[in-house]
């Protein structure tokens, strides 16, 4: 898991796997460094909250379209 974790650059997560994330970092007594800020981390959403946890970005656009988008750029978080 390791090697797999250090070859990725983004992860793409869906809003309510994001939102369990939170709730189980909630539980733990962690309220910051809740997003590995060595990735980029998008969250997938048509409803992003007003004040979205620090390291996340949230996507409204779809994701055929984002995925397309991002592929096409150049790797910034290597």
């Amino acid at each position: 898991m390791r090697e797999f974790y250090a070859s990725i650059d983004t992860i793409l997560w869906g809003r309510k796997s994001h939102d369990w994330l939170l709730a189980y970092y909630a539980r733990q007594g962690k309220t910051e460094g809740l997003s590995d800020t060595r990735l980029k981390n998008y969250v997938f959403s048509k409803h992003p909250p007003a004040r979205p946890a620090a390291g996340a970005e949230f996507v409204t656009e779809p994701l055929k379209a984002f995925t397309q988008r991002l592929r096409a750029a150049p790797r910034a978080f290597r």
